[in-house]
This record gives C-alpha cells, sequence and structure tokens, in this order.
C-alpha cells in the first residue's frame, strides 16, 4: 500500500503546476540579459515570428506593422514591415499564398544560436560554421551571402568586396575577411 500511495504522490506532484505546451516548439529566446533576440535557425522563428506563418497569424502577433510592395528578382512581393518589441524591426515577404516567405532585419539585437549577427565578420561567420559557404555572384543584381546549411543566411555589406568576385564568380576570390561584414540578417522557409 505504501509503495502505490507513494507513487500516486510522486505522479500527480509531477503533473502539477502551470506549465504551458506550446502548439509549436518554443523555438526563439529572448535573451534579456544581453538585450538580444535570438534566431532559432532551425524552425525559422524570431519572437513569434516564423517562417510558413498565414499573414493573419503574424497580425495576431499584434506588432505594429505597415504594408507595401517589394520588388525582388523581377517579381512584386508583398512586405509587412513589424517591428518586435518596439526595438527590432524586420521585414517579412509574403509568398502568392499569403504565407511569410522570408523575414529579415538589420538590427544588430538579433543573431542567431551562435552569437553570429549583423556586424560579424567573414572570419567570425567561418569560424562559426567551418562547412559553411561564401556566395559572391551577380544574377538579377548582386549578391553576397555566407550559408551554413540551415534557414538563415547571412547577407554581407557588397560594397567592400572587389568588382571581379561579381563580375566573374567562377574564380575564387579574396574577400577580406576581417573587413567584410554581415549588414543583414534573413531568415527564408527553405534551408540554404
Amino acid at each position: 500500500m505504501n509503495k502505490y500511495l507513494f507513487l500516486l504522490l510522486f505522479l500527480t506532484s509531477c503533473g502539477s503546476g502551470d506549465r504551458k505546451i506550446p502548439s509549436q516548439p518554443a523555438a526563439v529566446r529572448n535573451d534579456s540579459n544581453v538585450g538580444a533576440y535570438v534566431v532559432d535557425s532551425a524552425m525559422g522563428r524570431l519572437n513569434g515570428v516564423y517562417v510558413g506563418m498565414s499573414e493573419f497569424e503574424l497580425s495576431s502577433l499584434r506588432y505594429p506593422e505597415s504594408r507595401g510592395v517589394v520588388r525582388l528578382e523581377g517579381d512584386d512581393y508583398v512586405a509587412i514591415d513589424v517591428s518586435i518589441d518596439g526595438k527590432v524591426p524586420i521585414e517579412c515577404i509574403l509568398a502568392g499564398d499569403g504565407s511569410v516567405e522570408r523575414f529579415s532585419t538589420a538590427s544588430s539585437l538579433v543573431h542567431d544560436e551562435r552569437g553570429i549577427g549583423v556586424g560579424a565578420t567573414v572570419r567570425e561567420l567561418k569560424m562559426a560554421y567551418p562547412a559553411g559557404r561564401l556566395l559572391v555572384g551577380d544574377e538579377d543584381g548582386r549578391f553576397a551571402r555566407f550559408v551554413n546549411g540551415s534557414k538563415v543566411v547571412f547577407s554581407l555589406d557588397k560594397s567592400k568586396i572587389d568588382d571581379v568576385c561579381f563580375d566573374n564568380p567562377v574564380e575564387k576570390c579574396k574577400v577580406d575577411e576581417q573587413g567584410v561584414k554581415v549588414e543583414r540578417v534573413v531568415v527564408n522557409r527553405h534551408v540554404y
């Protein structure tokens, strides 16, 4: 009898409390000690905003927002700019079905789980992600990105990269790994 009473008490104590179980994984943490916002690079989430969410779900977060149209790669897309906690502006690009295809920010308060964000150098990116790749080219406009096999792509400052890198991307160009820095954190629906 004592064994059963102990087991019953143990099970009821484990089940008590006000635990919230989210319908989706708690993917993003607001690190209040540093004042930073952490992107979950596997799930593509930042403080409730996630790739794949509907426009309605985005609006239901009640972040201040404004709407517009942006031209990307020759096509027009609906863009919704939201402000997380009045501190972190993010631009959400909607797919044709009205879901968030990707979002991005130039805020230095945002970083990934390894502490990489706006202002990080290419050297820091390579140290954090040794298997990552630097992509530089000129397809529908010049681009410079660092990809690491996650949903996060780090957009780099193109002004500090030699023109030859864009004009002839097949040749291996030399990039100033301390001078070229992340200017934008982009979170995509797909892994890159």
